[in-house]
């Protein structure tokens, strides 16, 4: 049984930029430079400088927002089932399509895999989970080539958060790229290839102990300006110390998760970049793939997980 991870997913592979989106990008980063000064990032570390930037350029292929809000002392939610929640949810789920798309009654389902009609009925309820005993008894009992079948058809549209390793420096795609610029240019280099690339960012900022600035800019031409899509929350803790005594963490995530623009319900790629310090945090994050859900069991897949992750 799969557990859900990277290598399960074929809607998770990453697609580099085509020849077309570098041209068109290029187009745009020399139309900026004209138009903003060039205050240098003085370290990789100082993306303040970054912010501001954004904060004054008239004519930003960017739209800015910012507020405040109070720090939570709560762990962010994750926008995704665990492990184990999915290895259970998918099992049961498994259970419920088989028993409605074969037209059986769960009391046949229970005589095959020796449990009692009670629990099998207890499955077909919405919000009931079975425990991973009675689950993995019930997968055993169904068909393996309708089991693949079904597997596929999860891993085609169930929304999952991945974590990354670092990719190596000869890498070409999107994410390397602006993990090297990031790494060591000035704020022209660095805006150029945010524009080129349609990377959207993030910035969260301790002010106090009590309250947080967020600032963010989504690229105006990025299918995500058409959502109210954001990354899962930076870890973040406040701490009385301004100034970072060592170098900021650098995560990466691959977040595939369904959004709807206009009247169509798409699953989503997107890779994000995440900077951190003390009392501080900035993400970056683009669209690396989407497809459209029109496949009615994937569909019906989607449904039921987003209704037991609520």
């Amino acid at each position: 049984m799969s557990k859900g991870s990277l290598h399960d997913s074929d809607s998770c592979l990453r697609t580099k930029v085509s020849p077309a989106e570098l041209s068109s990008g290029e187009s745009s980063g020399e139309q900026a430079v004209d138009s903003r000064k060039e205050p240098r990032i003085s370290s990789v570390h100082d993306f303040s400088i970054l912010t501001k930037t954004l904060k004054e350029w008239a004519d930003s292929p960017f739209r800015v927002n910012e507020h405040r809000l109070q720090p939570s002392n709560t762990t962010p939610t994750s926008q995704a089932l665990n492990t184990i929640e999915f290895e259970i949810f998918k099992i049961t789920e498994m259970a419920r399509r088989w028993i409605v798309e074969n037209g059986l009654s769960p009391y046949k389902l229970a005589l095959t895999t020796g449990t009692s009609p009670s629990q099998v009925h207890r499955i077909m309820e919405p919000g009931w989970t079975p425990s991973l005993k009675l689950a993995r008894r019930i997968a055993s009992s169904l068909p393996e080539d309708w089991i693949s079948a079904f597997e596929r058809d999860c891993n085609a549209c169930l929304p999952r958060l991945f974590h990354m390793h670092r990719p190596s420096e000869s890498s070409s795609d999107s994410i390397s790229r602006l993990l090297r610029t990031v790494s060591g240019s000035d704020t022209t280099r660095i805006l150029d290839n945010l524009i080129e690339n349609k990377w959207n960012i993030r910035r969260h900022e301790y002010l106090s102990r009590v309250e947080t600035e967020v600032f963010r800019a989504n690229h105006t031409a990025s299918d995500l300006i058409k959502t109210d899509y954001a990354p899962p929350p930076p870890r973040m803790c406040w701490s009385a110390e301004a100034r970072d005594l060592k170098s900021p963490n650098c995560t990466l995530w691959l977040h595939r998760t369904p959004l709807k623009v206009g009247d169509k319900l798409n699953l989503y790629t997107i890779h994000i970049a995440e900077y951190s310090g003390r009392n501080w945090a900035t993400q970056f994050w683009r669209i690396e793939a989407n497809q459209d859900l029109t496949n009615h069991r994937q569909m019906d897949i989607l449904k039921a997980y987003l209704a037991e992750k609520a």
